[in-house]
């Protein structure tokens, strides 16, 4: 009788260790849930507001091609230009008797280039055509 005592105290203190075990094991699990409770209220408005981001972003995008095309007619609008300018420089050549500065849009850049229009690349040789004399 003695001896069954003490198995059954035994067994009790296995099951009492397995128990706390386990009571550990479901505490580091709380733990970590918390944490993912305030991770999702840091972050709760963003991730409730996603579909609304998502729609601002495709808004964003949408209006980014918008502005690539008129940037793209605005090129082509440039190159036309460039194109007229050497034309007319061409058709100025000889008709005049007298120094003459035709001057273009451009920007500084650095001591000695220039930036046509002020979008190209810089050209070290951006220099006026000498027309006439």
């Amino acid at each position: 009788m003695r001896d069954d005592i003490y198995n059954t105290i035994n067994q009790n203190e296995l099951v009492i260790e397995k128990n706390e075990s386990k009571v550990s094991t479901l505490n580091l699990e709380i733990e970590k849930l918390q944490g993912k409770i305030e991770e999702y209220e840091e972050n709760r408005e963003a991730i409730e507001n996603l579909e609304e981001l998502l729609e601002q972003k495709a808004e964003q995008q949408n209006n980014l091609k918008a502005q690539q095309i008129i940037l793209d007619e605005c090129n082509e609008e440039i190159v036309g230009l460039i194109k007229e300018r050497g034309s007319l420089e061409q058709r100025l050549q000889g008709k005049f008797t007298v120094p003459t500065v035709i001057l273009y849009p451009g920007k500084r850049a650095g001591r000695t280039s220039l930036r046509f229009l002020g979008i190209y690349p810089e050209d070290g040789n951006y220099r006026s055509v000498h027309i006439g004399g």
